[in-house]
């Protein structure tokens, strides 16, 4: 009889702790969703350079290009970082903003198209 007053216990105790509200900490990146969509496109265009690159060369040019778009977007890494995690304790806002990224390449790439189809028709 006390095993089961005990495992009914125990039950009733996690039951009652998974239906207490969690305190979730507020969503506040240190970089604001504009730059980050730019932040993320640099970072994603330096790793397809990266890509292509010999095994040699991949860590000295990764820190160079790194640099750069930290420095272009005047950013620091930790914020890069910061930001990342924020982002992913938070997956619908992770999703909207690579959708966001996602559709920001889309525009760029029309435009490139069309300015090099105006190139070549001249």
């Amino acid at each position: 009889m006390h095993k089961r007053i005990g495992f009914l216990s125990i039950f009733i105790f996690f039951l009652l702790e998974s239906c207490t509200q969690k305190t979730v900490e507020p969503f506040n990146p240190p970089i604001s969703e504009d730059k980050m969509i730019n932040v993320l496109i640099d970072v994603h265009l330096a790793e397809a350079a990266l890509q292509t690159l010999p095994r040699i060369y991949k860590d000295s040019m990764a820190t160079v290009l790194y640099g750069q778009i930290y420095k272009f977007n005047e950013i620091k890494e930790e914020d890069l970082y910061e930001a990342l995690d924020a982002y992913d304790s938070y997956p619908h806002r992770l999703k909207n903003l690579y959708e966001k990224v996602i559709d920001e390449i889309n525009i760029r790439e029309a435009k490139l198209n069309k300015k090099i189809d105006r190139d070549i028709t001249k």
